[in-house]
């Protein structure tokens, strides 16, 4: 039962859908999108995912809510307005967040409402909160996961047959991940489908939407036959990736810095030591290490220019 007329009317713009209840403690999965406004596949893949979920409704087993993240940007099909809005989630921004809405950003504003949002979807919560952040990429790109790994989160982990990047902490402050992960407790995963304009990304997130219900009871194999072609889809799709990684290194930039990644790169791409990455105002950008190229930048917007991964030691 589609359940968008319980919802207040403040919040309607930006929850996308809602499948199943609340009723009976069982899990509430918070299908976030476009956290970065020109990331459209994670929607697209959301309103379809609401099709297939709605259609066993009788047989579901909690609440999945699907909403925007960046609502102002998505709607002119931009990564962000003023700032980033995956990086504003740390304490020292939350609490720094301006009391005068007038003085607030665009992004500020967002991060105000969305909580808002969120903090109403816990509170008519009756199990646990779990959040699942779909992104997509500049770049061509196999599907992979980033977590902070705890117990909270391996199952939603060991659900997907993808590779998760972790090692984030320290190296990108602010994200929503950190947020829900650390400060709300929630069970809390990002998961990038691809590159954003490719019809492929669409479909990997439809099966992480589906694998990710599945993992958390909502659904089974009686009551979604289609489950075992979808952890197919993704399974394939690894192509030798390590199934864990760790980001060693990021390359942070600035607008003024004239930042241009050589083209070509692909995620999780082998790179050497001195390898020429990219080029600036300065000159080139060579690699400090031997490892994996991960999130090369391939757009206007940004302030991580690339990450290197490595193989998680056992």
């Amino acid at each position: 039962m589609n359940q968008i007329g319980k919802i207040p009317e403040k919040y309607r713009d930006r929850i996308i859908e809602v499948v199943g209840d609340d009723a009976g403690g069982y899990p509430t999965l918070v299908v976030v999108n476009a956290m970065h406004g020109n990331e459209v596949a994670g929607v697209r893949a959301s309103r379809r995912a609401y099709i297939s979920l709605a259609a066993i409704d009788g047989a579901f087993h909690g609440r999945v809510v699907f909403v925007l993240g960046n609502l102002r940007a998505f709607g002119v099909v931009k990564r962000y307005i003023d700032v980033d809005l995956n990086r504003i989630w740390d304490e020292a921004s939350l609490q720094n967040a301006p009391r005068d809405r007038e003085q607030e950003s665009s992004e500020e504003a967002e991060r105000r409402e969305l909580l808002e949002c969120l903090e109403w979807i816990e509170e008519s919560a009756e199990g646990e909160m779990c959040v699942l952040d779909l992104h997509s990429t500049s770049s061509d790109s196999s599907p992979f996961g980033i977590a902070y790994p705890s117990a909270r989160t391996a199952r939603l982990m060991e659900a997907l047959p993808l590779p998760f990047v972790v090692g984030l902490a320290g190296k990108v402050d602010g994200t929503l991940l950190h947020y829900c992960s650390e400060q709300k407790g929630y069970s809390s995963i990002i998961v990038e489908g691809g590159r954003h304009e490719a019809a492929e990304t669409t479909e990997r997130l439809i099966s992480t939407i589906v694998l990710v219900a599945s993992a958390l009871g909502m659904i089974s194999h009686e009551t979604f036959p289609e489950l075992p072609e979808h952890r197919k889809r993704l399974e394939k799709l690894s192509n030798g990736i390590p199934p864990r990684l760790e980001v060693i290194y990021r390359h942070a930039v600035e607008p003024s810095d004239e930042f241009k990644m050589a083209p070509g790169y692909l995620n999780f791409q082998s790179i050497a030591k001195g390898e020429v990455l990219a080029r600036d105002g300065r000159g080139e950008i060579v690699s400090p290490t031997d490892g994996h190229i991960f999130l090369p930048l391939y757009q206007a917007q940004g302030s991580d220019g690339f990450f290197i991964v490595s193989p998680l030691s056992d």
